[in-house]
């Protein structure tokens, strides 16, 4: 039997039995050759894995044979490291005596006694300290030890730090301080001990958010009342117009809503984008929070400064039991946003149909448009929601109703590649040949797009693919100039010109050359495109392939007879 054959993830056989302590198992295969420097696919040798998993014999063993104390994994993690992270106080103590160094760190900047003090192993912090490990390391983003052991809650660790001269108010680089670790994740122990010793509960981050802010986001109740009672300011909102009540409304945190607004807090205040705490909760699809405040007398019609509110955030994110209860409590199901958006089209858009099925029940306009023309049955066909299409379109929607610039649901549809709304459309009586105001008709978006499947359906209905747009640009040439290789071929098999120019003279393969697409050009060539047709500039497919340094395609193009001296209308040759 091979003794060094790996399994998929790298393991050889000494590697697990070294992994798993099988110290009898591991000299066995040394004395046989096994090699005790071979990685496993994450950089991890026998002698990683050993101190990773505490086995000081098997550890012991490997150096002594002659395996490397310095090697690092694939994230640079040593064997001291390792044995740190994990608790293995036997295993870092006869690694360090033995000359591992403490001071190295991992590719995050983690050295063993941040590793040791995040995961809340004391007596492995305690040693390493005693060997002169730097107690005030940071990792990349500033994280020192005992800023690691308060953001995981190790008191113990926090403690002894401290006791050792640990800065308690080191701060992150993105601002947090220890405290503010530990109430963000709602270590209220460790949130105590810091302010006994002195820590700042008023110190923001570099986004404003206080520790109170923090622990009202995260929603730790008897963290928020601690730090209120010591005097953090119940006002404080974030850089961005963050308050607590509105952090912990948006997170559906009731509880700490219901006791910041018994304790006087504004219900009302809103973030810097004009959202309200009952906007935000009904946007996330807190019902609980949303009834709270509604009770509490908050405004359900009140708009953000995009003049989104509540009913139409709720719509727009599918909360269907927030949106029922804002109804019944009078929000009006008509009012738009600045963009002339209302709820149904936001709901329809989203595909959100039991809050279309509702809304629409309760007398909302299926056939309203936003700012830009937006129906309802056309934002749902543009991203592909067909249960709300044809829902909408068994309600009366109008299927040929275009938007601004002139495109339909089916053009919409198509353009995205909904090859089942496109379907559904052509099936009800939708012209697959209504062209956009720029003069796009459905096949040509689909083709522009490399939606094959799509421009196959349509063409099979009739679609004109000779049919150019206002710049005379045809769905072969749109294909082309996109490289949708199987478009192409497709719509030459089926007859389009490859020769038939744009306005600017531009042909298929001088579309497709300029924009580096090797396989379309090839393949034009190979159906007979001229190679030397120039555009209304004067500009051959090799000068375009030249100039825009599309280097296989310049050779293919000399190679299939294009002059490289040919210039435009410049002047300019290719070279």
């Amino acid at each position: 039997a091979d003794s060094t054959a790996a399994n998929n993830a790298g393991w050889t056989p000494v590697y697990a039995a070294a992994r798993n302590g099988h110290l009898d198992v591991v000299k066995f295969l040394v004395d046989k050759g096994a090699d005790i420097t071979v990685a496993d696919n994450a950089g991890w040798t026998p002698v990683n894995a050993a101190s990773s998993c505490g086995h000081p014999e098997v550890v012991k063993f490997l150096l002594d044979k002659g395996a490397d104390i310095t090697a690092a994994n694939n994230v640079g993690c040593t064997p001291v490291y390792a044995a740190a992270y994990n608790g293995h106080l036997e295993v870092v103590k006869f690694l360090v005596n033995n000359g591992a160094d403490i001071t190295v760190a991992d590719n995050a900047g983690w050295t063993p006694v941040n590793a040791a003090s995040s995961c809340g192993h004391p007596e492995v912090v305690k040693f390493l300290l005693d060997k002169g490990a730097d107690i005030t390391a940071a990792n990349n983003v500033g994280c020192t030890p005992v800023y690691a052991a308060a953001d995981n809650g190790h008191l113990d660790v926090v403690k002894f730090l401290v006791d050792k001269g640990a800065d308690i108010t080191a701060a992150k680089i993105a601002g947090c301080t220890l405290v503010y670790a530990a109430a963000y994740n709602g270590h209220l122990e460790v949130v105590k001990f810091l302010v006994d010793k002195g820590a700042g509960i008023t110190v923001a981050d570099n986004a404003g958010w206080t520790p109170v802010n923090a622990a009202s986001y995260c929603g730790h109740l008897e963290v928020v009342k601690f730090l209120l009672d010591k005097g953090a300011d119940f006002t404080a909102a974030t850089k961005a117009g963050w308050t607590l009540v509105y952090a912990a409304a948006y997170n559906g945190h009731l509880d700490v809503v219901k006791f910041l607004v018994d304790k006087g807090a504004d219900s009302t205040a809103a973030n810097n984008a004009g959202w309200t705490p009952v906007y935000a909760a009904a946007s996330n699809g807190h019902l609980e929070v949303v009834k709270f405040l509604v009770d509490k007398g908050v405004d359900v019609a009140a708009a953000s400064n995009n003049g989104w509110t509540p009913v139409n955030a709720a719509a727009s994110n599918g909360r269907l039991d927030v949106v029922k209860f804002l109804v019944n409590k009078g929000a009006d199901i008509k009012l738009a946003n600045n963009a002339g958006r209302t709820p149904v089209n936001s709901a329809a858009s989203n595909g959100h149909l039991e809050v279309v099925k509702f809304l629409v029940g309760k007398g909302a306009d299926s056939t309203a448009a936003n700012s830009a023309g937006w129906t309802p049955v056309y934002a749902a066909a543009r991203n592909g929601h067909l249960d709300v299409v044809k829902f909408l379109v068994d309600k009366g929607a109008d299927i040929t109703a275009a938007n601004n610039a002139g495109w339909t649901p089916v053009y919409a549809a198509a353009s995205n590649g909904h090859l089942d709304v496109v379907k559904f459309l052509v099936d009800k009586g939708a012209d697959s040949t209504a062209a956009n105001n720029a003069g796009w008709t459905p096949v040509y978006a689909a083709a522009s797009n490399g939606h094959l499947e799509v421009v196959k359906f349509l063409v099979d209905k009739g679609a004109d693919i000779t049919a150019a747009n206002n710049a005379g640009w045809t769905p072969v040439n749109a294909a082309s100039s996109y490289g949708h290789l199987e478009v192409v071929k497709f719509l030459v098999d089926k007859g389009a010109d490859i020769k038939l120019a744009n306005n600017a003279g531009r042909t298929p393969v001088n579309a497709a050359t300029s924009n580096g697409h090797l396989a379309v050009v090839k393949f034009l060539v190979d159906k007979g495109a001229d190679v030397t047709a120039a555009n209304n500039a004067g500009c051959t497919p090799v000068n375009a392939a030249s100039s825009c340094g599309y280097l296989e395609v310049a050779k293919f193009l000399v190679d299939k007879g294009a002059g490289i001296m040919a210039a435009n209308n410049a002047g300019w040759t290719p070279v």
